[in-house]
């Protein structure tokens, strides 16, 4: 039976005061302002795997080794803010030298973390790497991460989320095809990057290293000296063919690719079936689940994921897209919903699905993980913008042509799929899409030849910008505390600007506003530049 994880925030951490005479000096407590920034838990959605923890009422927090945290604010007193500060676990979570004093205003302060904590920080970056062969100790890799969120209360609970994706492969042998005097020696990813530059503490990498093999731990789960499974892990990638290498006793090398529609997505488990005969390697079933253990298969089958619409399985994704064409197609139909967890690639195809028949207007999604994702179409972008919630995606189904409202994103965490569509605001105002300090938006483009602009400022930033994807035209306005995120793009020009960025945040004074990337296009690939 799947398991359900719901993140719960721990018991309110406690801050006794002290009993004070006159002449001590008053030391603010709790929600007002002035008071130490405490957590009070750091939960992590699904399985654990590096980090000590503890599970209450089916949800898992960290409670053992040492995080890196990041507070940022807009006050000028540099003790309610700091960059990779140390918190430890010891029965809770403590700074281990800096302290850092809490706002009191959601507005201008927010929190970031990650897991493990370094010190070998670059400009908010570490080189991360994962072995050429996993041991028993493959769970020693495993990162955790927690984008920024506004600093609602004191104490406050963290969410992580796993930054890797997990693969494990599971094996049916055709004994009588191989024989008695051959077996599996090993298994292996072919194909993946092992080495990349993470920007802490969101999920966003670059600078992947080259592809190379990675031989899997071969897993007895159940202690009866037999591999139940091979496991470990890998770095998102774009490629949607994962290669698979099996290496037998007797130096057969047999190979494979297992499909991964849309490429590889971080926080998926991807677990995989292997047929093994004489000559050749076969691909079974390729599930994309939660994070958790990799299950043996039972009687050669594969616990293979399938999304449903209306409890109808689905056994491929052309059959995926015909569901939803049907679907929608019916009279006075305007959502379809998905049950199960669907990957990059599934998304991609419901939304060119849908697109189909649906040739106005805009759709919105929540999380693909969330176990059933609804689909919403709406008449208009304006229509659509209600619906644009904490956690969701807006994806363009036609041009929207000199919009004439400013669009505000705060409070809430959300991306704009572009889908190959053009999106403009009043071509005579200064109307664009404004970030706050608590808002984050990611602009994608799932299609390709996507445009936006906008009269003058096409974004003003005063919160996070992560650019995926898309023809930006016009100028990016950023604000001291706006951040702007561009993995890996393949664009000398665009990295002059990132370096631009870099140095605007080690010297504020420069410019309060910055006005720059001018007619760029973003195109995702995985060069180091």
């Amino acid at each position: 039976m799947k398991k359900t994880y719901q993140y719960i925030a721990l018991a309110v951490l406690t801050l006794g005061m002290a009993a004070c005479s006159q002449e001590d000096d008053f030391i603010p407590q709790g929600n007002q302002k002035g008071a130490p920034l405490a957590i009070a838990s750091a939960g992590v959605a699904d399985l654990t795997t590096r980090a000590t923890i503890t599970t209450i009422e089916e949800t898992d927090y960290l409670t053992g080794g040492s995080m890196g945290v990041f507070v940022k604010s807009d006050n000028t007193n540099t003790r309610y803010k700091g960059d990779n500060l140390e918190w430890n676990y010891n029965g809770s979570w403590k700074p281990a030298s800096t302290t850092v004093l809490y706002e009191a205003d959601a507005t201008k302060q927010t929190i970031g973390a990650y897991y493990p904590y370094t010190t070998e920080l670059t400009d908010g970056t570490c080189a991360i790497e994962l072995p050429e062969i996993f041991g028993d100790d493959y769970e020693d890799y495993d990162y955790l991460y927690a984008d920024h969120v506004a600093v609602s209360t004191n104490p406050m609970s963290i969410q992580m989320n796993h930054l890797l994706s997990k693969v494990t492969v599971n094996v049916v042998i055709k004994e009588s095809e191989i024989g008695i005097n051959d077996a599996i020696k090993s298994i292996s990813l072919s194909n993946v990057p092992r080495t990349a530059v993470w920007a802490v503490p969101t999920a966003t990498l670059s600078g992947y290293g080259s592809a190379e093999q990675t031989v899997l731990y071969a897993n007895d789960t159940d202690n009866d000296d037999a591999v139940d499974n091979y496991v470990g892990y890998a770095l998102p990638d774009a490629a949607t063919n994962l290669g698979l290498r099996v290496t037998m006793q007797s130096g057969r090398v047999l190979t494979a690719k297992a499909p991964i529609s849309g490429g590889m997505t971080g926080r998926v488990h991807y677990k995989i079936s292997l047929n093994v005969g004489k000559d050749k390697v076969e691909v079974g079933n390729v599930a994309v689940v939660p994070w958790g253990t990799g299950e043996s298969l039972n009687n050669g089958i594969a616990d293979e994921y399938i999304p449903n619409i209306d409890g109808q399985n689905i056994i491929s994704l052309s059959a995926l897209k015909d569901a939803v064409r049907e679907k929608l197609s019916q009279e006075g139909v305007t959502s379809v919903t998905v049950g199960g967890y669907l990957s990059e690639g599934m998304h991609a195809a419901i939304i060119s699905a849908i697109n189909e028949v649906k040739d106005e207007g805009a759709v919105t999604n929540g999380s693909l993980l969330a176990g059933s994702v609804t689909y919403t179409v709406h008449a208009t972008f304006a229509d659509a913008l209600t619906a644009w919630t904490d956690g969701t995606t807006l994806t363009l189904l036609s041009n929207t042509d000199e919009y004439p409202d400013d669009v505000t994103i705060e409070n809430k965490t959300i991306a704009l799929d572009l889908n190959g569509y053009k999106l403009s605001f009043n071509s005579t105002d200064n109307m664009c899409i404004r970030i706050e300090e608590t808002g984050t938006l990611t602009i994608r483009d799932i299609r390709g030849g996507g445009e936006y602009s906008a009269y003058h400022l096409a974004f003003f930033v005063n919160g996070i910008l992560n650019i995926e994807g898309g023809t930006i035209y016009n100028s990016v306005g950023i604000q001291r505390s706006g951040v702007v995120n561009m993995p890996a793009v393949c664009c000398t020009e665009i990295t002059s600007m990132v370096r631009m960025l870099e140095r605007m945040a080690m010297e504020p004074s420069i410019c309060r506003e910055a006005q720059f990337l001018r007619n760029m296009s973003f195109g995702i690939c995985r060069e180091a530049l």
